[in-house]
């Protein structure tokens, strides 16, 4: 018999599932569809097999049909000649990550299972092993081949299916953390393997460039988390509907009866192309090779996609197709066309009538896609959803491609040929006009480059295309094309500091022509340091500029002055910086062996006494050494030390720096006329070492630009003084101001709350800041009389968001009205004030089996008897 199979999706506990995932709903669109064969995924999770075992009975051929008390009533009566019987396969998805020859794999394994027995003996192994209770598809840290080994002791009749091969982070093929061969992967087991699931995001022809896939049979499923998704890539098969006369067509294809497989575009995978999806940034396998990979907007790695991958295992060209290859089909599902045509989203109740109305007058959603005539379709639908059934099935449609996590779309119709065939007929015989009350479709904004449009590496074609006026905002715009001379631009959270900071160094170079070499940007960390110059680097890389400006810290930019003129300071020309760990064991024995250490003990506070010192002393800056002796002996003693071995510390840094150009005006003059535009990132964070720097390199009238929030400055117990940024219109009497208001990280209701919290002692107006981002109208505030309950009540918020992650959740009510599918654990962060609350929450959350990645304020090298191990 002929019947359409679809063998991986999930369960409701799995990850950012649907929790309305049930038998009942599975049977019920797995009719509509047209599939006859569903699996049932998630089979190792023990409430899931639970409920397996509760619906499901035997047929008494290695599949299983559900109960018949169970069987729900169709909300669409189909045509009496178009119901199928629904049989479901035990199956399940397995993440496997662990380490192979010094490489970290992440492979995915879709595994399927002739009875219960087998499926729960199964389950039980795995269970010793590693969690299988937190996931409907668990993670575990067990080699694929050992799986697989486990596996064929469980059952010699089990299969285990290579998922979405191409994936590039969880899939054997993966260009993440995959291998070249599916040989590399299962090693001596590999005879085993004779089937192989291409994804979403491949279609049977990109399989065919890799000669070495020959040997398998490629099959397709839709991986689906929510039951609306059943069959939008399934296979085709004309044999006995049993567990053995399936995995036998599985393994010697179309002689046994498998007939091909039913495909998205692949395009319209969200990991098809090359790209970045923040960036707004797709790219083809070509032009990422012409980019060495790089992301030409952000300079940031891309991320490389699944025809990318193809293309690098290949070796043979598209078009190629093997002797035993078996034909496919591409779809788009009824309800995309039926929006399309119509101008709204899929979920509206226009199209959800629509496509009703359409599946009752001629049958199941699959038959109409690939059988039906188009004369029958003719009498229940308009000329304009006839001809776009014709073009799917032709393979006629527009696409976007898919990249970096983005769904691609596919257009059947441009809008020119939508608007003609409006002009001549209705869509659908609707019997009235409504309000259309359609959750709105996204459009997708990709900066898709065409080849033939990629740009070239000469300077002007690059500079036409950097245009950031066009990127910016009103305010940002002002900020980056104000005239030269002190510039403070205050930015509060998530207005684009960084950007603003980019585009403005940017345009002076292509705008005005300076010089890179004489831009000085300075920031506070190594890791915004390389942002920024990663951002600049790709746009003047692009643009064929050889010169670079110098960004960096303020604690580099003193070591470079320091070893420019190290003979100033009677150092080595490539001096020793102490560690932190370094200073604290030299200062405490110096200290220990100065008779009078006066006041200070310890070196935490040296820092700040300097800097107390500096603000009192005026323009007037000293030697370091005398002013180490001024503050105390302990301090001119440690001095001393440093300067016989050829040692400086982090103050040195500033210190050395700032005493050289005080007491120097020929080298200071050198350094002004080398950085004639500086900048300077987060300015309310300077500290009177570094302000006094910046005062020295820029003085009045100097090109400056300086960029903070007052109501960000966090450093205080460092040293660091907001003073100075409220203070830049008193050092700076011509200086131009602009406020970036606009945020884009966080909500209305965040900034409005936030605004209003520190409103009575905020120093820029935060009552300004807005965003466009929606979110939640309200903030839920919770008292908790313990910590022990903050922390289930995270855990049970977390539940909530994302619809449950386990049995126990869904058992308790945790998994409340979540959004599941909408919110996944990575869009959740959990943020505290000090880090034994962040003990308390990560427990409960380790107990209950979420996975958390905690950040740390100490180093591995810092954990006791780690150093002696190293010694």
């Amino acid at each position: 018999m002929s019947f359409i199979a679809d063998f991986h999706i999930h369960s409701p506990y799995s990850r950012a599932t649907s929790k309305d995932l049930c038998f009942e709903t599975l049977y019920q669109w797995a009719t509509l569809k047209g599939v006859s064969l569903i699996g049932t995924g998630d089979f190792t999770h023990p409430a899931w097999l639970v409920e397996i075992k509760e619906k499901l009975i035997p047929d008494g051929k290695g599949l299983f049909k559900l109960r018949d008390e169970n069987i729900p009533s169709l909300n669409i009566k189909l045509p009496c000649d178009n119901l199928t019987p629904i049989r479901f396969m035990i199956t399940c998805e397995i993440s496997n990550i662990y380490k192979y020859k010094g490489k970290t794999r992440k492979v995915h394994n879709l595994i399927c299972m002739p009875d219960f027995d087998s499926a729960a003996q199964f389950a039980n192994k795995l269970n010793l092993i590693g969690n299988i209770r937190s996931d409907g598809r668990p993670i575990l840290g067990l080699d694929s081949r050992d799986l697989l080994e486990i596996l064929l002791e469980t059952s010699e009749e089990a299969v285990l299916v290579p998922a979405h091969i191409w994936t590039p982070w969880f899939s054997v093929l993966g260009s993440k953390s995959g291998f070249d061969s599916i040989e590399e992967c299962y090693r001596d087991l590999s005879e085993h393997i004779f089937a192989l699931e291409t994804g979403l995001s491949s279609d049977p022809p990109m399989n065919w460039m890799v000669s070495k896939l020959d040997g398998y049979t490629l099959i397709s499923n839709s991986d689906a988390h929510s039951a609306p998704r059943i069959g939008r890539e399934a296979n085709l098969f004309d044999c006995e509907m049993s567990y053995n006369a399936i995995m036998n067509a599985l393994r010697h294809g179309s002689e046994e009866g498998f007939l091909g497989t039913l495909e998205f575009f692949p395009q319209e995978g969200k990991y098809h192309f090359d790209g970045h999806r923040k960036c707004d940034v797709c790219l083809s396998p070509e032009q990422s090779k012409r980019y060495n990979g790089v992301c030409p907007s952000c300079g940031k790695p891309l991320t490389l996609g699944v025809m990318y991958r193809v293309v690098e295992l290949a070796d043979y060209a598209m078009g190629r197709k093997p002797a035993a290859a078996l034909p496919y089909k591409s779809i788009v599902s009824l309800d995309k066309i039926v929006a399309e045509i119509v101008g709204s989203g899929p979920a509206s109740k226009k199209v959800q009538r629509e496509y009703h109305r359409l599946l009752g007058s001629l049958g199941a959603e699959l038959s109409i896609l690939l059988s039906l005539p188009l004369d029958s379709i003719q009498k229940y639908a308009s000329s304009i959803l006839v001809e776009a059934i014709r073009r799917v099935r032709n393979g006629r449609v527009h696409a976007s491609p898919g990249f970096d996590g983005q769904y691609g779309s596919i257009q059947v119709f441009t809008e020119k040929e939508r608007n003609d065939y409006s002009g001549q007929t209705t869509f659908f015989p609707l019997q009235e006009k409504e309000e259309d009350d359609t959750l709105a479709r996204k459009e997708m904004k990709v900066s898709f480059i065409e080849e033939s449009d990629a740009p070239k590496l000469d300077f002007e074609a690059a500079k036409e295309k950097h245009q950031p006026s066009q990127r910016l905002n009103e305010a940002q715009k002002e900020a980056v094309e104000s005239p030269f001379g002190p510039l403070l631009v205050i930015a509060g959270p998530g207005t684009g500091k960084t950007r603003t900071l980019v585009e403005r160094i940017i345009w002076l170079i292509n705008e005005k022509s300076v010089l890179p070499q004489t831009i000085l940007a300075v920031t506070f960390s190594n890791r915004a340091a390389r942002e920024m110059a990663g951002r600049i680097e790709a746009v003047l890389a692009r643009e064929g500029v050889q010169e670079r400006p110098e960004i960096t810290t303020f604690h580099k930019l003193g070591l470079k002055i320091v070893i420019e003129n190290h003979s100033e300071f009677e150092l080595k020309e490539q001096p020793v910086v102490l560690s932190e760990n370094d200073i604290a064991y030299l200062f405490s024995r110096i200290a220990k062996q100065t008779k009078d250490s006066g006041n200070i003990s310890d070196f935490s506070c040296l820092e700040k006494r300097i800097i107390d010192f500096i603000e009192k002393s005026g323009d007037c800056i000293t030697v370091p050494e005398d002013i180490y002796k001024q503050i105390d002996d302990v301090f001119g003693h440690y001095t001393e030390y440093k300067r016989k071995h050829g040692l400086i510390d982090f103050i040195d840094l500033l210190v050395l720096p700032l005493s050289l150009l005080t007491n120097n005006q020929e080298i200071l003059a050198q350094y002004r006329q080398q950085w004639q535009h500086v900048f300077v990132d987060e300015y309310q964070d300077v500290n009177a070492l570094q302000y006094r720097l910046l005062r020295l390199l820029a003085p009045a009238g100097k090109d400056l630009f300086v960029i903070g929030d007052p109501d960000q400055a966090i450093y205080g117990f460092r040293g660091a003084d907001v003073g100075y940024f409220i203070r830049f219109e008193d050092d700076y009497p011509d200086a131009h101001m602009v406020r970036l208001t606009r945020s884009y990280r966080s909500t209305n209701t965040i900034l409005k709350a936030s605004g209003h919290m520190i409103s009575c002692c905020a120093l820029a107006n935060k009552q300004e800041l807005w965003s466009g981002i929606s979110g939640s109208p309200h903030l839920d505030i919770s008292r908790l009389p313990t910590e022990s309950s903050e922390a289930e009540n995270v855990l049970k918020t977390i539940e909530e968001l994302i619809g449950g992650s386990s049995h126990f959740a869904v058992d308790t009510g945790r998994s409340g009205q979540g959004n599941a599918g909408d919110i996944s654990f990575g869009d959740i962060a959990i943020l505290y004030r000090v880090h034994s609350v962040g003990d308390s929450i990560a427990e409960a959350l380790g107990r209950s089996g979420i996975p958390t990645q905690r950040t740390a304020r100490t180093s591995i090298l810092d954990n006791k008897g780690v150093k002696a191990a190293l010694a």
